[in-house]
C-alpha cells in the first residue's frame, strides 16, 4: 500500500536533523504516562480589559500599558488550558487536534504511513505497518502491559527493541515466594517487637504468615515466588 502521500511535501511535521517524521497518536491508545506528565500551557499573559499582551507589573505581577491596569495572574490567563506538552526522557510531545498527542521528539521511532491532510507531514501511529516511513514514537512503558502494538527502533543506532511479557523468579523476595518480619521491620524503621505487636492486633495485615519462621507472603508476588514482567531486549 506504500505510505500514502505525504501532504507536507517534504516540508512539514519533520525532523530535518534526522529525517524521521513527527508521529501523531490518539491519547486513548496509550497508558496513564500521558495524563499524568503532561504539563497545561495557559498561553502568554493578557489584559483582561482589553486583550493586549501584558507586561511585568510593579505595583503587581502584570501590569498593561494601554489600560495602565495592574492585575494578578488570576486575572492574565485563560480559565481552560490552550494545549498540553510533555518534555522529559527524551520525548517533546504536545496535544494535537481534539484528542491526539504529537510526538516531535523521542528516543525511539516506529514505521507508519503519512497522516491525513489535517497533520501533513507526520505519520499515524495507530496505523503503524512495516512500509511506512521513519516516525518518532513512544516506547514500549508507554502502553498497557508494557508493550507496544507496533515494532520500536532505537534513534541512536536504528536497532530494534523487543519488548515481551516474561514469568520471571520475583526479584523482591529472591524467588522463594516470602519476606521476612525482619525486613518489613527495617522498612517501616521499627523494632522487630513493635512490627510484631502491629501484626498481632491486625494493624499490618500480613499473608500466610508464619510466627515461627517469621515470614510472610511476599507483597509483590503474592507468595508465588514468580511475577510477571516486561523485559526488553534488543533484536
Amino acid at each position: 500500500m506504500g505510505a500514502e502521500i505525504d501532504y507536507g511535501l517534504g516540508l512539514s511535521n519533520i525532523d530535518h536533523a534526522t529525517g524521521i517524521r513527527y508521529g501523531v497518536i490518539s491519547r486513548h491508545s496509550v497508558g496513564e504516562a500521558w495524563d499524568e506528565g503532561a504539563e497545561p500551557d495557559y498561553g502568554d499573559p493578557h489584559c483582561p480589559k482589553c486583550g493586549d499582551e501584558a507586561s511585568t507589573g510593579t505595583e503587581r505581577e502584570y501590569r498593561c500599558r494601554p489600560c495602565k491596569y495592574h492585575f494578578d495572574s488570576d486575572e492574565a490567563f485563560v480559565e481552560e488550558a490552550l494545549g498540553y506538552s510533555y518534555d522529559q526522557d527524551g520525548y517533546k510531545l504536545s496535544s494535537c487536534l481534539d484528542s491526539d498527542i504529537m510526538v516531535i521528539a523521542s528516543p525511539y521511532y516506529t514505521l507508519a504511513p503519512f497522516c491525513s491532510p489535517c497533520v501533513p507531514g507526520a505519520g499515524d501511529l495507530d496505523s503503524a505497518r512495516e512500509d511506512g516511513v521513519r516516525t518518532y514514537a513512544l516506547g514500549h512503558d508507554w502502553y498497557d502491559g508494557g508493550v507496544a502494538p507496533y515494532p520500536v527502533y532505537r534513534v541512536s543506532d536504528g536497532r530494534q527493541i523487543i519488548a515481551t511479557r516474561e514469568t520471571v523468579a520475583c526479584r523482591y523476595c529472591d524467588g522463594n515466594g516470602k519476606r521476612t518480619v525482619a525486613t518489613l521491620a527495617t522498612a517501616r524503621n521499627q523494632t522487630m517487637a513493635e512490627v510484631k505487636a502491629d501484626i498481632a492486633t491486625g494493624k499490618i495485615p500480613l499473608q500466610g504468615y508464619d510466627a515461627t519462621a517469621e515470614t510472610f507472603h511476599c507483597f509483590v508476588c503474592d507468595g508465588k515466588g514468580t511475577r510477571e514482567e516486561v523485559v526488553e531486549r534488543e533484536a
